[in-house]
């Protein structure tokens, strides 16, 4: 790849380690110098002796730590592309080290991104320092110095070694929103900044009083109109007039700090979201196993030659129970997957919902009365409004499992369902409810538990069958038939109702009304 060779700094106080990594660097198409170190001091020493091309650092060292050294690099020698390499190095850490200057990570357990963070980090750092040694020798000539910065789209302005503003772009005047030079040198330099950001301006004024320029920082800043800017500052000497003068170039990275906030939550997002179809997995696989060691079991005890008729009725009673639960599951899964692939059709007809209330009501009483529940129906509309056109057989799996669910996780009191008729703008809804006194749904949950797999993240620690994907066929059923589906809990009972209300809406359409018409 290179044909001169790069320098590398590795600090590493793991001689297996440190062999490691330069054996993976020289089967690699890549020519190199390795210096390895494993303290402050030579580690510093060798930064400063050597025209170092890039570093290699762990993160945690006996006397010394890669955070400190990141600190040291970026102050000292800017330019030098720094890149963790760790065992130990947490997600947190991880993104801290970005957000402080470090150009990339690699974990030790995933040596194989090692040589393309590399290559990657030099050609970046090479880039970077070509476009910055172009714009420096732009800008030292001075006569297309003015002109250059007035058509920056960088925001610049130059400063006497005092610090007494002289100049500045029209760029910049629109970072901050004024609309002259005057206007800018007027304001009290406290007002310019956000709090946290003037203690640091104060503080590198006192660096600079004593030679400790900081070429390079970010800053957040109040608009005239008191609006929150982000700014990165590029800080370097120049000659204004002949005189030795400061260069300040201020770019606005607000969206880039957004997008890159963005891009951390949407990681965040696809984690979390691995990790729960993980337990679902998981939970998956339990959930076969539990039934089919059901079924092969006593179908096993079944060729007992001294089995009584009554053992016997008992073990083909129990292959029954868990040959239905494992016709659910699948079920389950074969529905999630059609409504995932588009394949779901809906069958409008006239539906009596009225009938279709009492006939799950007539199928679920008996279950619930077995765990101690009563279960009752109401309806509030006229006989004549009950007769609707929906997807009768989508309503109904949806009323049966919230039903179902309000008995599984209820152990006491009462569960109610039933429907009335709300009006919206100019549209009336019928609203279904089913309300019960069982254990809850957090606040911050009452989302999550409509999607995909959330059972299998169920906070309460309760075992309960299931593989959560009951509510997220509910929601996808409802949103067809053109509703909304949401959930009213109270877990700990502050409003003195505990229990949950689940809730879901049907646009009305009358018995007369043509299938297919909106």
């Amino acid at each position: 790849m290179n044909k001169v060779p790069i320098k590398i700094l590795h600090l590493e106080d793991d001689k297996n380690d440190a062999l490691l990594v330069k054996s993976i660097l020289s089967k690699a198409d890549i020519k190199f110098e390795y210096l390895l170190t494993d303290s402050e001091e030579t580690f510093k020493s060798s930064l400063e002796m050597n025209d170092i091309d890039i570093i290699l650092s762990d993160f945690h060292l006996p006397d010394y730590t890669g955070s400190e050294a990141l600190l040291f690099v970026r102050e000292k020698f800017p330019y030098v592309p720094f890149v963790f390499l760790s065992g130990t190095m947490g997600e947190d850490a991880a993104i801290g080290s970005l957000l402080s200057g470090a150009t990339d990570y690699v974990l030790k357990n995933r040596l194989e991104r090692l040589v393309p963070a590399i290559y990657r980090a030099i050609k970046e750092s090479q880039m970077r320092q070509a476009r910055l040694q172009m714009e420096k020798q732009l800008l030292q000539s001075e006569e297309n110095f003015r002109r250059s910065i007035s058509e920056s789209p960088l925001g610049i302005r130059i400063v006497t070694v005092n610090g007494k503003t002289v100049y500045a772009n029209k760029a910049f005047l629109d970072i901050y929103d004024f609309e002259s030079l005057e206007e800018f040198v007027k304001k009290p330099v406290k007002e310019l900044y956000s709090h946290e950001s003037y203690a640091r301006h104060l503080k590198r004024k006192e660096l600079r009083l004593v030679g400790k320029e900081t070429a390079e920082y970010e800053v957040s800043i109040v608009r005239k109109n008191k609006e929150i800017r982000h700014i990165r500052i590029l800080r370097n000497e120049v000659f204004w007039n002949g005189e030795k003068h400061y260069q300040v170039i201020n770019q606005d990275i607000t969206l880039q700090q957004k997008l890159t906030a963005d891009l951390i939550a949407a990681k965040v997002r696809a984690e979390e979201s691995d990790r729960l179809k993980s337990a679902f997995l998981a939970n998956l696989s339990h959930e076969i196993r539990t039934p089919m060691n059901g079924i092969l079991g006593f179908a096993e005890l079944l060729k007992e030659p001294k089995l009584s008729t009554e053992e016997a009725h008992e073990y083909v009673s129990i292959i029954e129970k868990s040959g239905v639960r494992m016709l659910n599951l699948l079920e389950e899964i074969i529905t999630i997957s059609k409504i995932e692939s588009g394949q779901i059709q809906l069958q409008l007809m006239e539906t009596n919902i009225d009938e279709l209330v009492e006939q799950i009501f007539h199928t679920y009483k008996k279950v619930a009365e077995e765990k101690g529940l009563k279960l009752s129906f109401k309806n509030a509309v006229p006989s004549g409004a009950s007769i609707i056109i929906t997807d009768r057989n989508k309503v109904y799996e949806v009323l049966v499992n919230l039903v179902k669910n309000a008995i599984k996780f209820s152990d006491l009191g009462f569960i109610e369902f039933g429907y009335n008729l709300i009006g919206r703008g100019h549209v009336t809804f019928v609203q279904f409810y089913v309300k019960d006194q069982g254990i809850g749904v957090p606040k911050e949950r009452q989302k999550a538990i409509f999607e995909r797999f959330i059972q299998a993240d169920i906070g309460d620690k309760r075992a309960f069958q299931g593989i959560g994907l009951g509510l997220s066929i509910s929601k996808a059923y409802v949103e067809m038939l053109g509703g909304q589906i949401w959930v009213e809990s109270d877990p700990d009972g502050s409003s003195g109702q505990n229990g949950s209300n689940f809730c879901f809406t049907l646009p009305l359409r009358p018995g007369n009304h043509k299938i297919g018409q909106n």
